[in-house]
């Protein structure tokens, strides 16, 4: 490996959502371009990152791809983790390694065996571009087959559960809250207005799980998304008339 003495760097390291816990978090990659850098006798001047953004984004979408390019001028050397982590898109890598190409600057992937394919395109050598497009069209089908893993994992949880992740659905197990879709399906049943039953539930103390005051809307979707679910059991809240007062 030879050395590229005096030359000046800036760095460019990415996760997307999908792949921060693949053990290639930003600081591992960080790591790894300083190594090189220093490896290589390269001034690295400067690390740009874009944090939860996805591979498959041009440069208008990913503003710390696009500060790196910016910094770029004849002779520089744009240093990345992987040739992944610049681009999951076949198309954007591409465009992307023309934009660097054409500021006179390189770029330098950290695996040596895809420095070669990095460099600018050569006619007389094909096969270095063709090798280079392999890639990039892997690094496209890796990404596809990451998105496919996740659908059929949010299906599963689907199916065991009835939803697919994050917080759990109001009304999903607290016998609580249960209870007050229960009255507001109750009362809507009865011909009550959702101001009015928002307003019932107010005085008496239900509040949205964040203890925030329900409103009509709050109240809607959330009655809404419970329906759909099939959740709600049509047993009405037991609430004191005292609680309620007139509405």
């Amino acid at each position: 490996m030879s050395a590229t003495t005096n030359a000046t760097a800036v760095g460019y390291i990415r996760v997307s959502t999908e792949q921060q816990l693949d053990g290639q978090g930003l600081d591992v990659q960080r790591d790894a371009i300083i190594g090189l850098a220093e490896a290589e006798g390269l001034e690295l001047v400067a690390v740009f990152a874009d944090e939860g953004v996805s591979g498959s984004e041009d440069v208008a979408g990913r503003e710390g791809l696009a500060a790196a390019l910016d910094a770029l001028d004849d002779g520089m050397v744009l240093v990345i983790p992987k040739l992944d982590r610049l681009a999951r898109d076949l198309m954007v890598q591409e465009s992307i390694l023309r934009d660097v190409w054409a500021a006179g600057a390189t770029v330098m992937p950290v695996p040596e065996g895809e420095r070669a394919y990095c460099r600018p395109d050569d006619p007389t050598d094909p096969s270095r571009t063709l090798i280079r497009q392999v890639l990039g069209a892997v690094a496209a089908y890796e990404r596809s087959m990451i998105r496919a893993r996740l659908v059929a994992g949010r299906r599963r949880r689907i199916a065991d559960v009835g939803y697919a992740g994050g917080p759990e659905p109001f009304g999903w197990t607290d016998p609580s809250e249960q209870s007050i879709l229960s009255h507001v399906r109750d009362q809507r049943d009865r011909g009550r207005t959702w101001k009015g039953i928002a307003a019932e539930l107010n005085r008496a103390g239900l509040l949205q799980r964040n203890g925030a005051r329900w409103s009509i809307g709050s109240l809607q979707r959330t009655f809404s998304r419970a329906e759909s679910r099939g959740q709600i059991e049509p047993v009405s809240l037991n609430l004191t008339p005292t609680l309620l007062g007139a509405s």
